[in-house]
């Protein structure tokens, strides 16, 4: 979508949000476009307006708390938890709140919370949060990198290998003899270009934010998961011995994710591919183990800003008062970049003539009983 369609669509918007039938949606959609182009404090405001309007809607709080600085971020959050889930966090030892058991719904909000209450020095509240992700929703990937963010901010010293670098990728740098061990005869010599040919002839694509400049694709999810592809299916078996290698070397990282489980399974496994990425901001994975790998790269990777493209990771989402420890991995041909899943990563803004593809997955722990089955 080019800048005019998108100035069109929002001034359509902007229009219908004036009418006295306007729904909630529309002033939500608003607000994301709003966003999306750059116009932060307008898209904050409409949903200000919004909530006037609607206040008793938990989606608009909570697109309203995502777009929202500082404290006000980190109160309309709470208010989240308080109308949604009878939490109250104004006093620890309130007997409702001890009474109050959160479920999976409320994990990003719980998430989200904690983060802000971090980026606003308040580690009281941040210690009653983690408390409470720990006991309502278990230890999670999000947990951990909670965890790990709070130590740091803090200074406490707690979980000892988030402070050895287990935020870093293990890196696979796959040679012949890796792929000819493990995958058929007839992919070796040309497996990349196999995997390419199959994402773009057998995979469903859709393109992220339509109204921005960035020229970025991406599957499903699971859009990887069940396709009829030799090459894709080989790709699955190639990263599950690169996770197996990882768990041999480095299984402390992930020992609390994978408490009481027997295996690891792939539960997601989806590809990215555009020319210009721009506007990422870090993020983690659910499960215990994440790996990404390059099937199609541009030539001019490197060759300008030499971390155009990269991937980083170790940097939180939010602004924080103390520095973290930062790694930046550029994309390779085969290579594998196996880290676990609550590690912060993101994709260094880039602009490119030929596109950059990368498939991810997520491994998830399974239970004795569902393994054995």
């Amino acid at each position: 979508m080019n800048n005019g369609c998108a100035d069109e669509s929002l001034a359509l918007l902007s229009d219908a949000v004036r009418e006295p039938w306007a729904t909630s949606v529309l002033h939500q959609r608003l607000g994301a476009n709003l966003w999306r182009v750059g116009r932060q404090t307008e898209a904050r405001d409409t949903l200000r307006a919004a909530m006037r309007k609607f206040p008793e809607d938990l989606k608009l709080l909570y697109e309203l708390a995502e777009f929202a600085e500082g404290e006000e971020g980190l109160d309309l959050f709470l208010l989240l938890l308080r109308r949604a889930y009878g939490f109250d966090f104004g006093s620890v030892a309130n007997e409702q709140h001890r009474a109050a058991r959160l479920d999976h719904s409320a994990r990003d909000v719980v998430y989200l919370a904690l983060m802000r209450s971090l980026t606003c020095s308040k580690l009281q509240l941040a210690q009653q949060l983690l408390d409470v992700f720990r006991r309502d929703l278990g230890v999670t990937s999000a947990y951990l990198a909670c965890k790990y963010v709070y130590d740091k901010v803090s200074g406490s010293s707690g979980h000892e290998w988030l402070e050895t670098g287990s935020t870093s990728p293990m890196i696979f740098d796959l040679d012949g003899v890796d792929l000819a061990r493990l995958l058929p005869a007839d992919m070796v010599g040309n497996f990349d270009q196999q995997l390419r040919e199959d994402l773009a002839a057998k995979v469903p694509w859709r393109r992220i934010y339509p109204g921005s400049e960035a020229e970025t694709w991406r599957t499903d999810m699971r859009g990887l998961m069940n396709v009829q592809s030799r090459p894709i299916m080989a790709f699955q078996r190639l990263a599950a011995d690169c996770v197996a290698k990882y768990l041999k070397l480095r299984r402390r990282e992930v020992a609390d994710l994978l408490m009481g489980k027997k295996a690891l399974v792939l539960k997601k496994c989806w590809a990215n591919r555009g020319t210009h990425f721009a506007d990422l901001t870090s993020h983690i994975h659910e499960g215990v183990v994440s790996c990404v790998y390059y099937p199609e790269l541009p030539p001019d990777l490197g060759d300008h800003d030499q971390d155009a493209g990269s991937i980083e990771f170790g940097r939180p989402n939010v602004p924080l008062p103390v520095e973290f420890k930062i790694t930046v991995i550029r994309p390779r041909e085969r290579r594998m970049l196996v880290f676990p899943a609550y590690a912060f990563h993101r994709i260094i803004e880039c602009k490119f003539d030929r596109p950059r593809t990368s498939i991810a997955m997520e491994f998830h722990g399974q239970a004795p009983a569902a393994a054995a089955s």
